[in-house]
């Protein structure tokens, strides 16, 4: 019996769907319903109850999920136990969320190459809300995301870049030629914003932020990820938030007046105890300075 049928079998629950569950597991939907037909043959019991609108869970299901997740925990514990750094070496894998993270590994990748030109690395774009569990499941080996994003258990964290932010507007506002600009000045400007369900925390909270200093719910917008956040922009439908940095053309970015103290965080995070983990995270501190350095000079040159 492989531990893989297990971890499948999980996702299975999770999604409640052997279709969106394949899609998690990057295997066919015939693969998956093949894995979970071979478990319930090695078990003798039945564990889903397939139904037109996903699968549902049996009594004999809710008690394997419980006990496979404690085998899961275990093995992944063994895992980080007895890491063996010459397993390294061979394939790194980064998942990463906005624009911010993505120009940081621009600028770290090819760093990295040189010192492990034998390592191949592999990059993967997430939601918020998804790349928490990209990294529990062991998808990825180390994610960038916005700090508090990923809230896992026995993780590693490391800050790797801050950033202030600035208002993010169409090139074709009126507010486009301005140096800096308030909260006061914008009041009568669209938001857009993350679905509440696209992050873990981060939408919720800028959500309740412009509720608490009176912006109407009528003037929010939602946006289903970053890109689709940042087009809105582009094509004037409103205004948001981003970190300083270098964004498509259509997107400008300006300072806010005030010391606002809105800041964003770039953390790396990992599970398992790894030396190549270790040396990404370190380049990446490296680097994050001279990305800061490039975008605040740009910034000073558009104004």
């Amino acid at each position: 019996m492989k531990i893989e049928r297990f971890q499948y079998f999980a996702e299975v629950a999770r999604q409640g769907s052997i279709t969106a569950a394949a899609k998690k597991c990057y295997i066919s939907q015939t693969a998956m319903s093949q894995q979970m037909d071979a478990l319930e043959q090695e078990l003798g019991v039945t564990l889903l109850e397939r139904t037109r609108t996903g699968t549902k869970l049996t009594k004999n299901g809710r008690i394997l999920l419980a006990k496979a997740e404690t085998l899961l925990a275990a093995y992944q514990d063994i895992l980080d136990s007895f890491h063996v750094d010459e397993e390294d070496g061979k394939r790194l894998t980064i998942a990463y969320t906005g624009p911010m993270e993505q120009q940081l590994l621009l600028a770290t990748v090819p760093v990295f190459h040189r010192i492990h030109p034998e390592t191949e690395v592999q990059l993967g774009q997430y939601s918020m809300a998804d790349i928490g569990e990209e990294l529990e499941n062991g998808r990825c080996d180390i994610a960038l995301a916005v700090s508090g994003e990923i809230r896992l258990k026995g993780c590693h964290h490391a800050e790797v870049l801050r950033r202030p932010i600035c208002v993010a507007l169409s090139e074709d506002s009126p507010f486009g030629e301005e140096e800096t600009l308030t909260m006061e000045q914008l009041k009568d400007c669209r938001f857009v914003v993350l679905r509440p369900d696209a992050s873990t925390r981060t939408s919720k909270a800028i959500h309740e932020w412009l509720i608490s200093i009176g912006w109407p719910e009528s003037m929010i917008l939602y946006a289903d990820n970053i890109e689709s956040q940042l087009l809105m922009v582009t094509l004037g439908e409103g205004i948001t938030l981003m970190p300083e940095g270098v964004y498509p053309p259509g997107i400008k970015l300006v300072r806010f007046a005030d010391k606002s103290g809105f800041v964003h965080r770039t953390e790396a995070v990992w599970k398992r105890k790894s030396s190549l983990c270790e040396e990404i995270v370190r380049i990446l501190r490296e680097e994050a300075p001279k990305l800061v350095s490039a975008s605040s000079l740009r910034h000073k040159k558009k104004l």
